[in-house]
């Protein structure tokens, strides 16, 4: 079982790596491929078709759970984060 400081280490990286990626210009993508509380408001050529996007967090802990109970294996700790 991994420890609570270790879980909240993991957590930091990976919330100072969403921060990252999502303070960066990313590569548009169409309307289609990106879900709506993904998209960020977008001017421009094309904006009504492609958009900008962003990570936001979502808690998949129980689809996670759910998955290893299946596979009989748990994920290692950064995939929980």
């Amino acid at each position: 079982m991994i420890s609570t400081v270790r879980a909240a280490e993991i957590d930091e990286i990976v919330d100072a790596f969403v921060q990252k990626v999502n303070t960066r210009q990313h590569e548009r993508l169409p309307l289609k491929d990106v879900p709506q509380f993904l998209r960020m408001p977008f001017s421009g050529d094309n904006a009504d078709s492609w958009t900008d996007w962003q990570i936001h967090k979502a808690d998949n802990s129980e689809a996670i759970e759910d998955l290893e109970t299946r596979i009989g294996r748990r994920f290692p700790a950064g995939y929980r984060s």
